[in-house]
Formats: C-alpha cells, structure tokens, sequence
C-alpha cells in the first residue's frame, strides 16, 4: 500500500513481516496516491504533489526507487488514478482542480502525453482507470455540474494504409492509433491522434501524435 503523512510512503508483506519505505519527502507529497504492479510485479505510484500542484509518478522497476514530475502546471491535480498495460505502459487519470477538467496522462510513447478528456462543465473528481488488453484506456469519473457517473474511453482505430476521402479522417482527434506508418513500415504503436492535416494535392493525411511524433497516411485516390 501507499499513504502519506507529508512524504510519500510505501508499504509491503510481501516477504513476511510489514516493511516500510520513505520514497519521496521533497515537498509535502504523496497525497491521492493510487498503486498498481506490473508484469514482473513492480511497483508503480501515482500521486499529488501539493508544495508544486503536480501530478508526480515513482516506480521500483528499476531495481531502485525513482520518482518524476509527470504534469506540473500550477495547482493542476487531484485524485489520481493508476493502471499498466500488458506493455508494462503507465496511464494515469486525475482531475484539473482549476479548471475541474478529467486528465489522462500515459508514458506508453516513451515521454509522458497529457490530454484533456472532458472539460464540459465540472468534471474528472473521483476517476478510475483501467486498460484492456489492447492498451485502450477506459476511464469511469464524477460529473458535479449534473452530479452524473460518467464514462470516456479512447476507440481504437488502425489507420496504416489507405484511406478512402477526406471525410473518413473527419473526428480522427483523439482516437488511437493502434499502428502507423513510418519510413515505409508499419510500426505498432498506441498514440491519441491530436490533429489531422492534408499535406498536398494527392491526398496525404500528417496525423500529428504526442510528443511531436507524426505519422504520414496515404488518401486513396
């Protein structure tokens, strides 16, 4: 288990008697911790950081304790909520206590990709995350503006190849990429699309992903 009392701590019998471990006291940490293992049954943590307002990750898979900023906008975070693919991939979702939007933050692409999932009214309090077997995220989350239990998800959707119009890249934001082409391969790769554009008159779609990434699709013509 995970739990505070200014620092972040970590608890375990997994050996027998009850050990207990500071893993980070930088700050007045470790609030809204959420706790999952991975295939070799390390240890992964979300958690707030309330001396930044950050959203901070620490992991044992390693072999030693580490700990990382993953979104440090000012005062941005709140309840976190953490699951690990079959990849051994890192999603998080909490809330923006700003702006009260639902976020979702994943390491799945080497570097941490942050997107907003919900922002239509109060939104994103109480989140919980899971992720299938396909490295879908799948998000359950309070709504306080109609006091409603909502739900987001990312669709997969394998987009390597040929497209038939303009019109089938239409609400492409924010799907997932489940494989794109690059240097003439098809490399599998789990990525939210963030922008579509038409780079030239013979009908080629840029999608461009997180972390500056950017995938070149052919339009049928």
């Amino acid at each position: 288990c995970s739990y505070t009392d200014t620092a972040l701590k970590y608890a375990t019998n997994a050996t027998g008697p009850w050990t207990i471990e500071t893993i980070d006291s930088i700050g007045t940490v470790g609030y809204f911790t959420s706790i999952a293992l991975d295939s070799s049954d390390h240890v992964h943590i979300s958690y707030h950081d309330d001396t930044n307002g950050a959203i901070k990750y620490a992991t044992n898979s390693g072999g030693s304790w580490t700990c990382e900023t993953v979104d440090s906008e000012s005062g941005i975070g709140d309840i976190t909520s953490i699951s690990v693919d079959s990849g051994d991939h890192v999603h998080i979702s909490y809330c923006d206590r700003i702006d009260v939007d639902l976020m979702y933050a994943t390491n799945a692409y080497g570097t941490w990709a942050i997107q907003t999932v919900d922002s239509i009214g109060d939104v994103g309090s109480y989140s919980s995350i899971a992720v299938n077997s396909t490295g879908v995220a799948h998000i359950s989350y309070y709504d306080s503006t109609n006091q409603d239990l909502k739900y987001a998800t990312v669709a997969p959707c394998i987009i390597h190849g040929l497209v038939n119009d303009s019109e089938t890249m239409q609400g492409i934001e924010g799907a997932q990429v489940v494989a794109y082409t690059t240097d003439f391969e098809v490399v599998p790769y789990y990525s939210p699309v963030m922008a579509v554009t038409t780079t030239n008159e013979t009908g080629y779609y840029e999608l461009t992903l997180p972390g500056g990434a950017t995938a070149l699709i052919c339009g049928a013509s």
